[in-house]
């Protein structure tokens, strides 16, 4: 679904998809998280839809802002946000890009994967939408099924594969961003 469709399904009740479920309900938590009140919008922005939250309440009641300020929230989705290629087939989407923290939304065809490297900086989590997920660490391979997570602390070896035969589709989050943060064990499958 496109934002809009998705936003009058999760009003209306409708039912979703787990995964379309599931990364509404992360990207929301990271919104209201890290928006800021004098956050400025940057008109026609192609990546990013920005929207001052106004819509009743099933009750008929208006959200009220947070902190005496109305709150910005910028609703991200893989539609919207940064898109780019990395493995040859594989697809991630910038859902949140700031140097403290990124949220990533990853998709990796049956048999893809990367290389083993590690960020010496940045903790990560990966959260599994569908599909299964393999991540080798400590020298273990650790099966990741939809809506379990597996922190990855700074320092630590590691590779994402999918050895299933249908797509995965996971959640990265890294605090600090892994952008100029890692350091490949073995030769870039141009990742």
């Amino acid at each position: 679904m496109h934002g809009g469709r998705l936003t009058d399904a999760l009003l209306s009740g409708a039912s979703l998809p787990r995964s379309e479920r599931v990364c509404s309900e992360v990207q929301t938590a990271v919104s209201r998280a890290f928006a800021s009140p004098g956050m400025r919008v940057s008109a026609g922005s192609p990546t990013r839809a920005w929207s001052r939250r106004r819509e009743e309440r099933a009750d008929g009641s208006m959200p009220r802002p947070l902190g005496g300020q109305g709150v910005l929230e910028m609703i991200t989705n893989i539609h919207t946000a940064e898109h780019y290629k990395w493995g040859d087939v594989c697809d991630g989407w910038r859902l949140l890009s700031r140097p403290d923290l990124s949220v990533i939304q990853e998709r990796i065809p049956p048999g893809a994967g990367e290389v083993r490297h590690f960020h010496s900086r940045a903790r990560q989590l990966f959260f599994v939408l569908d599909g299964h997920l393999d991540i080798e660490l400590l020298d273990e391979v650790f099966r990741i099924s939809p809506g379990d997570s597996l922190e990855v602390p700074p320092g630590n070896a590691h590779r994402v594969r999918n050895v299933g035969d249908v797509d995965v589709s996971f959640i990265v989050v890294s605090a600090p961003s892994t952008q100029g943060d890692r350091t490949n064990l073995e030769p870039s499958r141009q990742e």
